[in-house]
C-alpha cells in the first residue's frame, strides 16, 4: 500500500498519462519506418478543428519539433546518398512556420549537403489532432 506522502506523485503520474496532449509521445512508435513516408505526396484535405488556448499554448511547440523532426529526415532522404548535415532542431537555425489551423506546416533551414550550404524548405500538411508523426504528410521538398 502507497505511503501517504507518495499519494501526489502518484496523481501527478496519472494526470500525466491521461493528458490528451502528452498520451501521444509516451505511446508513440517510430513512424517514418516507410521511406515513402518521406516523398512528397498528393494534398489530403483536414478539417480544421479549435482548441482552447491553454491547449494551443502545449500542442504548437510539439507540433514544431515533429515537424523539424520529420522534415530533416525527409531532406536525408531527398539527397541520399549524399551526406546531410543539419543544424539542431531546438536551435534557431531551422524556421518552423505553422498556420494558425495547424495544418500547413513549412520547415526551411541550411543544409550542408556534400560540403556545400544549401536552403531548403520542406512543406507538409498536418492533421490538426496529432502531434507525432503519423499525422504529418509531406507535400514539397525543395533544396536549392
Amino acid at each position: 500500500m502507497p505511503r501517504l506522502s507518495d499519494v501526489p506523485v502518484y496523481l501527478f503520474l496519472s494526470a500525466l498519462l491521461l493528458s490528451p496532449t502528452l498520451y501521444p509521445f509516451l505511446l508513440s512508435e517510430k513512424q517514418t519506418d516507410d521511406p515513402t513516408r518521406l516523398e512528397p505526396s498528393g494534398p489530403m484535405r483536414y478539417e480544421k478543428v479549435e482548441f482552447s488556448k491553454a491547449k494551443l499554448a502545449a500542442m504548437i511547440p510539439a507540433i514544431k519539433l515533429t515537424a523539424c523532426l520529420f522534415a530533416e529526415k525527409a531532406v536525408r532522404h531527398h539527397v541520399r546518398p549524399t551526406p546531410v548535415m543539419l543544424p539542431s532542431c531546438g536551435g534557431k537555425d531551422f524556421r518552423v512556420d505553422i498556420s494558425d489551423d495547424l495544418i500547413n506546416i513549412a520547415v526551411s533551414g541550411i543544409a550542408t549537403i556534400d560540403k556545400v550550404d544549401r536552403p531548403f524548405t520542406v512543406t507538409l500538411l498536418h492533421n490538426p489532432v496529432s502531434v507525432t508523426e503519423d499525422g504529418l504528410i509531406v507535400t514539397e521538398i525543395l533544396v536549392r
